[in-house]
């Protein structure tokens, strides 16, 4: 079974959101501040490039 994600959605839900809210939204237990940091400090990222980033940490995938 193929699983898609509905980014139109999931942006219009997120816009809105800092990169601190997002972490709260989608993590139990945050990553060190050094990978907070170069994730946040690129601001050359989207809020879906956040997310995805976001989701691939192990963090993640402890929640």
């Amino acid at each position: 079974m193929d699983t898609e994600v509905n980014w139109t959605k999931m942006s219009d839900e997120h816009k809105n959101l800092t990169f601190d809210n997002l972490l709260d939204v989608f993590l139990l237990k945050h990553p060190s501040k050094k990978i907070i940091d170069s994730i946040k400090n690129d601001s050359t990222l989207s809020t879906k490039e956040m997310i995805l980033k976001i989701v691939s940490l192990p963090e993640y995938n402890l929640s």
